[in-house]
């Protein structure tokens, strides 16, 4: 069971080119792999306004989902639901870690703080996570 004003935090995420290609490079049977996008080719990146190809939000939305999935279990599929906001761009070479805090009970739902910090300390993505059931 989860404590209240207790902190989980994941394990670190490294981001490098191979990862953003992993993630955000389509499908690998594709012969136009890997899909060009501002998380895998520099050029457009640049074309975009961007100094380098930045890491997509959705990787780190993963990583706190995991968290929220090893702090309450499989009702985390059920009843969890997330509002992330992102904040600031992540790039290669960034390390990556989610942090879930719980905040309170109310109106039957757990209500968690959630957000991903870079290497620096620096919230990349911050957000709230709630569970239509249990208590905290």
């Amino acid at each position: 069971m989860y404590t209240c004003e207790k902190i989980y935090r994941s394990d670190p995420m490294f981001i490098t080119q191979e990862s953003l290609i992993n993630y955000s490079g389509g499908d690998r049977s594709d012969p136009k792999f890997p899909k060009k996008t501002i998380h895998t080719d520099l050029e457009l990146a640049r074309k975009c306004g961007l100094p380098e190809r930045i890491a997509s939000g959705a990787m780190f939305e993963g990583l706190i989902a995991e968290l929220m999935l090893d702090i309450v279990g499989s009702r985390w599929y059920k009843v969890g639901k997330m509002r992330l906001k992102f904040v600031h761009r992540v790039n290669i070479g960034d390390t990556i870690v989610a942090n879930v805090k719980v905040d309170n009970y109310e109106n039957d739902a757990s209500c968690f703080e959630v957000w991903c910090e870079n290497q620096y300390k620096v919230r990349v993505v911050v957000g709230q996570a709630i569970i239509k059931e249990g208590k905290c």
